[in-house]
């Protein structure tokens, strides 16, 4: 036995029988039920944002934003305690000591990129 729709009704009350007119209505159904509304949302942001409490001073954005420079990927790396189990990504940080002068830009690479998709 198979499932099978043979019709169904849109909105306006009228039947759709054929296979394309009833994935049509589907679709356009479902992008309607979950498309987020075109609204203008910064009234409302304006209202909120004064209430929540500002944690991070200018300065410490601007810090934050800085690039990121080997010598802080490398003193990090340094910190790594030596035997330490392998990290998500399965490396041990006895890797990174051994073969951090092959590796150190591409690690550099990878955190530089981390940084910038925020």
């Amino acid at each position: 036995m198979n499932n099978f729709i043979s019709h169904i009704k849109n909105e306006q009350g009228e039947r759709i029988e054929t296979h394309e007119g009833i994935e049509e209505e589907f679709l356009r159904y479902f992008k309607k039920s979950h498309q987020e509304p075109n609204i203008d949302r910064l009234p409302t942001i304006e209202k909120i944002l004064p209430n929540i409490p500002k944690l991070i001073t200018e300065e410490h954005n601007l810090l934050l934003l800085k690039p990121i420079q080997m010598q802080e990927v490398e003193s990090a790396v340094k910190q790594l305690k030596a035997g330490k189990d392998p990290g998500p990504d399965g490396f041990t940080s006895d890797f990174f000591h051994y073969f951090w002068d092959l590796i150190q830009m591409e690690v550099w690479q990878v955190v530089e990129e981390s940084h910038s998709l925020s």
